[in-house]
């Protein structure tokens, strides 16, 4: 029997893939929690340099596969390690809005807000991001009985991206 001999790059790029694709089945997820578990012990044991990647990666699988509590174990350690990681922070918002724990959904939802107000990148990439973002607090506030508040955070994200699909109602 022949065994393959897999980089840590390709292997990441599989898990990855089967992150993305809105097909993989539960097996699939294993799979690739399987894989990413064994990417962060390596990363573990040669500096760590990409850790946070790889545990925002396995909190993602983590949610696919309904571990929202291991999720956010995932996504609170990438943040310790990267502490302005708002994707992982957005993720944790989207976990507690799921859970109806509107508190803990508009804290994150706001902080998110308030360091992606202060920063100065002008990527367009990073500016629809922004809209996301602002989207996502904004539905927050409107679920918490503040429309008006909700308004002046919808046309921030408007002005970042007009076409946002949010941004329709």
């Amino acid at each position: 029997m022949r065994t393959e001999v897999v980089s840590g790059t390709d292997l990441y790029k599989k898990a990855q893939t089967i992150l993305e694709n809105k097909k993989s089945t539960f097996e699939e997820f294993e799979k690739a929690f399987h894989w990413f578990n064994l990417l962060l012990d390596g990363a573990k044991n040669v500096g760590g340099e990409s850790a946070d990647v790889l545990y925002f990666s396995l909190g993602a699988v983590c949610m696919k596969r309904d571990h929202k509590e291991l999720a956010i174990l995932c996504f609170e350690k990438a943040i310790s390690l990267r502490p302005n990681f708002l994707e992982a922070m957005n993720n944790i918002g989207y976990i507690h809005k799921k859970n109806e724990d509107s508190d803990s959904a508009k804290k994150y939802f706001k902080q998110i807000v308030d360091i992606a107000e202060a920063s100065d990148d002008l990527r367009p990439e990073y500016i629809k991001k922004k809209a996301d973002y602002y989207c996502n607090y904004g539905s927050m506030l409107i679920s918490r009985g503040t429309p008006l508040q909700a308004l002046e955070v919808f046309e921030k994200g408007y002005k970042c991206d007009p076409d946002h699909r949010l941004n329709k109602w």
